[in-house]
């Protein structure tokens, strides 16, 4: 299995249907989700720029999002990371 390692970029237009990439995001998402590494260290930035587009709802969005996402969680870069 190859991993794909995720960005806040590609979480940010997932979560705003007015982002250029949304579509993408999505698709990507539904067909890659159990490839995707998510480092745990952007979810702070994505949390920002989600609020940035959508408001207050943006963060709410994420949070009820995250435990039912079924990519991996990286507690560092995996990278750096020595798991």
């Amino acid at each position: 299995m190859t991993a794909t390692v995720v960005d806040s970029g590609i979480l940010s237009a997932l979560f705003n249907p007015r982002d250029q990439w949304h579509e993408r995001a999505a698709i990507f998402f539904k067909a890659n989700s159990r490839e995707a590494v998510v480092p745990l260290s952007i979810l702070g930035e994505v949390a920002y720029m989600v609020e940035e587009k959508r408001g207050s709802r943006g963060p709410r969005s994420l949070a009820d999002w995250l435990p039912r996402a079924s990519f991996s969680w990286h507690r560092c870069c995996p990278r750096t990371c020595d798991e």
